[in-house]
């Protein structure tokens, strides 16, 4: 009667399995049908049901390339990423999935087994294998899935697995076939996107509206982060457009170093591809590099000169003209947080280049035809010579002309108008040393504070949990010790010098491992003390109500946490100088052997003026909130000044010599005029 219900359970048992192996056997085929599931999320989900399924110890899932290289594709499991492996072991082990891929059978391995005909092991681990080739020959990709079972299980459950494993073969092929008809589809998609492109910078003859179809359009059918358009003169290239940007300042730093860069490019006709770092180019192709880098923060950069395409030739004849040939222009292609290599971009870059560089040239080549313009404009201004009109246009003509003769012949004071704000001399920002949440703020608006003082203390989840678990683990290795130099010292008693050699070697692990967490903890207790951040100068807390601003606020490395300022020094003037006027102060500077003087007045007080002396001036432009792309400049007062408050908003004419009415006046509007149109 017990051995009856035994049996009863026994095969209770087998039903649940089977049952549980035949649903997800079901989900995986539903699986494979669905079409928003990518190949690296299906292939996961074999491998993580897999190992649900089989209760093996770890399922693998490896990729063979052309050139027989294997890597893991994705793993499940607590043995499956094959750690215990050493080097020699790990290289047995990937010549045995080549070998599986290779003859594309189902293979069953036993645990530590060996080449009966050479000797040589096969299975270096103590698992037995089981593997089945899942190939895709349309798509020229081989994969292999591979269980870790235990050994000595019966023959009718090894029969089983790989009847299970045939079961995924067969859910591969079709989901294989299913991702064949999405790649078509894509493909399909993609040439309609490329037709449309093509239309697109085709249809017009203007330079400029090429560039933007070629930006934004390009962009997408590269699918990179930012795509830029460049023409080169042969001698340097300039910014026809960016992708995402109906305008741009064609004189801001990222703009100037882009065409430096491009302009390299197209001089040497090759190419340029980088993905994170330049060491390996050429110096002054590096330097260039690096300075664009460090503006615009792109991860992979590919800088493409474009051609006319004329001097192409068939194979027939001589290349001589296709070397010799002079870029139209340059695409420059940025990727911001990826890394793509110029072989994955490639055949969209071949594509873009192609017909950008043609478009270009066709539309470059339309604008250059001589008087174009004024062709155009001829037949407007017939009816101004007119015997009627004759008379009113003679009087008009000179009334323009003496009026321009006073714009350009009379003196007028030239200022440029600025803005700025007071401040204090001695003026420090307080950064934040690491990442970490705001938890107690030990100051308050306009508190004394000294140098070394605490100001606000961070909380870091993360660095705590890793404290903890660090002082954990060395616990746990402690004990280990302490167990293993036991175990040695009986082996020694009983001499045993097999059990020695092993508790020695464990002890001897065992002892790295606790210098690795005492390490760790230091450099943890190092990282909480930047936790902690401290006033770097004597000063005053001038930031407002800093409690409610900071308190529970996430901070990041380098994040503006306070500002100290010593109130009771100097103050000063602090100008933001708009990057298209710095020009003009900076010739009035070498003109003057000085830097100019200015007057201002301050927002607290705007009736009364002031005067003071600028005394030093940065010699770039940098984005300054609220007041844009601007350079920096100081002054000091020249006598009286208003009541001092930091951050006192105050707007100021620096004083830049005398130049005509009509400059005086409408500079910006000429300055206008020659960088967008004439330019």
């Amino acid at each position: 009667m017990i051995e009856k219900q035994a049996n009863q359970a026994e095969q209770a048992q087998i039903d649940a399995v089977k049952q549980r192996i035949r649903r997800i056997l079901g989900e995986l085929k539903a699986l494979a049908k669905s079409p928003e599931v990518t190949d690296e999320q299906f292939l996961a989900q074999i491998a993580a049901r897999t190992l649900e399924s089989t209760g093996a110890a770890g399922v693998t899932i490896w990729q063979v390339n052309g050139d027989g290289e294997v890597a893991v594709v994705h793993e499940a499991g607590s043995t499956s990423n094959n750690s215990q492996l050493d080097d020699s072991q790990l290289i047995i082990h990937e010549r045995l999935v080549r070998t599986v891929s290779a003859n594309g059978r189902p293979t069953l391995i036993e645990p530590q087994a060996v080449d009966p005909n050479s000797g040589e092991t096969i299975n270096p681990m103590a698992f037995l294998l089981l593997l089945k080739p899942l190939n895709d020959p349309s798509l020229h990709r081989r994969f292999v899935i591979e269980l870790f079972q235990r050994p000595g299980i019966a023959a009718a459950a090894r029969a089983g697995y790989m009847r299970y494993l045939e079961e995924i073969g067969e859910i591969f092929g079709s989901w294989q076939a299913r991702h064949q008809l999405r790649f078509q589809t894509t493909q399909q998609t993609r040439q309609q996107k490329l037709l449309d492109f093509v239309r697109d910078i085709h249809g017009s003859l203007d330079p400029g509206e090429v560039a933007y179809a070629a930006a934004n359009d390009g962009r997408l059918l590269a699918d990179c982060d930012r795509l830029s358009v460049l023409s080169f003169d042969g001698r340097r290239c300039q910014v026809l457009a960016v992708s995402g940007q109906d305008d741009f300042d064609d004189r801001s730093n990222v703009v100037r170093k882009q065409q430096n860069l491009a302009s390299l490019v197209c001089r040497t006709q090759e190419p340029l591809w980088l993905i994170g770092q330049s060491e390996e180019l050429p110096r002054a192709t590096r330097d260039l590099v690096d300075d664009y880098l460090n503006e615009s923060h792109s991860r992979t950069i590919g800088v493409i000169p474009l051609f006319d395409g004329k001097g192409e030739t068939d194979e027939d004849t001589e290349l001589e003209d296709v070397d010799t040939a002079i870029p139209t222009g340059a695409l420059i292609l940025e990727w911001f947080a990826q890394d793509v290599t110029e072989d994955q971009a490639m055949e969209d870059v071949v594509v873009l280049s192609d017909h950008v560089g043609r478009a270009l040239a066709n539309a470059n080549e339309y604008k250059g035809i001589f008087l174009m313009p004024v062709w155009r404009a001829v037949g407007k201004w017939k009816w101004l010579m007119s015997a009627r009109t004759l008379p009113k246009t003679i009087a008009v003509g000179v009334s323009i002309l003496v009026l321009a003769l006073f714009f350009l012949v009379f003196p007028w004071s030239f200022n440029m108008r600025v803005d700025g704000v007071l401040e204090p001399v001695e003026k420090y920002n307080v950064f934040a040393n690491s990442a970490g949440v705001v938890e107690d703020v030990l100051i308050q608006h306009g508190q004394q504070v000294l140098k070394g003082d605490p100001l606000v203390i961070l909380r870091n989840k993360d660095l705590e949990t890793k404290l903890t678990q660090a002082y954990s683990e060395l616990g746990v290795v402690s004990q280990q010790q302490a167990s293993a130099s036991a175990a040695a010292w009986r082996a020694r008693q009983e001499q045993n010098q097999e059990q020695e050699l092993l508790a020695s070697s464990e002890q001897a692990t065992l002892l790295q491992q606790k210098s690795g967490l005492l390490t760790t903890i230091k450099l943890l207790e190092a990282q909480k003390e930047q936790l902690t951040i401290r006033s770097p100068i004597n000063g005053t807390i001038v930031s407002w109500d800093p409690v409610r601003q900071l308190t529970e606020r996430p901070v990041s490395p380098q994040d503006v946490v306070l500002v100290v300022a010593t109130l009771d020094s100097e103050w000063h003037m602090e100008l933001f100088i708009p990057e298209r006027k710095y020009g003009h102060v900076l010739k009035a500077t070498e003109k003057q052997g000085s830097f100019p003087k200015v007057t201002f007045f301050a927002a607290t007080d705007p009736n009364q003026r002031f005067k003071g002396q600028i005394t030093q001036m940065e010699s770039y432009a940098s984005e300054h909130a609220p007041y844009g792309s601007s350079v920096r400049a100081f002054a000091d007062f020249d006598g009286d000044h208003p009541e001092l408050y930091v951050g006192a908003a105050i707007t100021a004419k620096i004083h830049c010599g005398t130049k005509s009415v009509g400059y005086a006046w409408f500079h910006e509007l000429f300055e206008f005029v020659q960088s967008r149109l004439l330019f």
